[in-house]
């Protein structure tokens, strides 16, 4: 029989929750997926359940907290199936009720906050030229070397910088400084970067092109600060703000670009492959940039152009190993927090 220990996993969302609302460079998936986890491996241990009940209801609570914070349903489910799929031989057993609670959780995420995450990042319609097909390639390219670019930041902390700092509080205490700091510098970096990718994308013009080229600079040493620092939390938004933001100034430093194709390209891509969901990251584009059906052609190819390369040549990417929900065996780890199933003595 396997367990999940409920107590680490109450220490790693009290952390998240402090993390979130310090306004640290994280987005909420990482707490929300812990959040789900633990209720329903609470109530399968409530109810005596069985290891495969057990791992379904995991799966059930994952996808109803991810569906409040998403508020859409289908995106949370897709969601969790890519990054790992329970059992494929049970399709009706898992995904179905996965829907159904992800349906559940964006109703009552709606009925009290009364905001979604669905076109938050809405950018005027543009006609799609076959030149457009061929520039999505290129984004693509440039977007896993932005992932390249977080991926070595990350590392270099994690080995040379990290390491030399033993106590987590007094890592932590220096990591928010920091963070404060780049703040400070370049308030765009604030935060997940969802208000801030809106802020951005409805002022378009009065962003330079130097500027945005700083901001996701900054962001990224921002993401890597707090994925490395001993604060929690998701890397799904703030990835998709630097490539947004990294959008934004192809955009501006060519202006012949449309600025939706650039955007919901590079928005996509670069999470893409640096959670390795590229399929859910292009339906997110059509839910949050709202292209239609042909202009999301582009981000597709960017998608997967970048997923290609990556994948291909190697990269120096998010640690997505050291953060994995594991349906089948009930886990959920994060680089500072182990919340692991263990074998129990039958």
């Amino acid at each position: 029989m396997q367990t999940l220990d409920s107590g680490g996993g109450l220490q790693a969302i009290a952390v998240s929750a402090v993390s979130l609302t310090g306004g640290v460079s994280l987005g909420p998936f990482d707490g929300g997926v812990r959040t789900g986890a633990t209720v329903g491996d609470w109530y399968s241990s409530i109810r005596g359940l069985s290891d495969e009940e057990r791992s379904t209801n995991t799966a059930l609570g994952i996808n109803g907290s991810l569906g409040g914070l998403l508020t859409a349903p289908i995106l949370a489910t897709l969601l969790v199936t890519e990054l790992r799929w329970p059992d494929r031989t049970h399709l009706y057993r898992v995904l179905l009720p996965s829907l159904a609670s992800s349906i559940a959780g964006s109703v009552v995420f709606f009925a009290i906050v009364g905001d979604t995450f669905l076109g938050v990042f809405e950018l005027p319609g543009f006609d799609v030229k076959l030149w457009h097909l061929g520039l999505a390639v290129l984004l693509g390219v440039l977007s896993s070397a932005v992932s390249w670019l977080l991926g070595l930041t990350m590392t270099a902390l994690r080995v040379w910088v990290m390491p030399l700092i033993s106590s987590v509080v007094v890592r932590t205490l220096l990591g928010g400084v920091a963070l404060g700091l780049i703040a400070v510098a370049m308030p765009l970096t604030l935060a997940s970067g969802k208000a801030q990718l809106a802020y951005a994308t409805e002022n378009v013009g009065a962003l330079s092109a130097r500027l945005l080229v700083g901001v996701v600079l900054f962001k990224i040493v921002a993401v890597a600060i707090s994925l490395t620092s001993g604060f929690i939390g998701g890397p799904v938004i703030p990835t998709l703000f630097i490539g947004g933001a990294a959008g934004l100034a192809v955009h501006a430093f060519v202006p012949e670009v449309p600025v939706a194709l650039s955007v919901s390209a590079m928005l996509v891509a670069l999470p893409g492959v640096s959670i390795k969901a590229p399929f859910s990251m292009v339906l997110l584009a059509v839910l949050t940039v709202g292209l239609g059906a042909v202009e999301t052609v582009p981000a597709a190819i960017a998608v997967f152009t970048a997923y290609i390369v990556t994948e291909g040549l190697g990269w120096f990417g998010l640690p997505v190993d050291a953060t994995t929900v594991d349906i089948d065996d009930v886990d959920v780890q994060s680089q500072l927090f182990d919340v692991t199933a263990e074998p129990l003595d039958e």
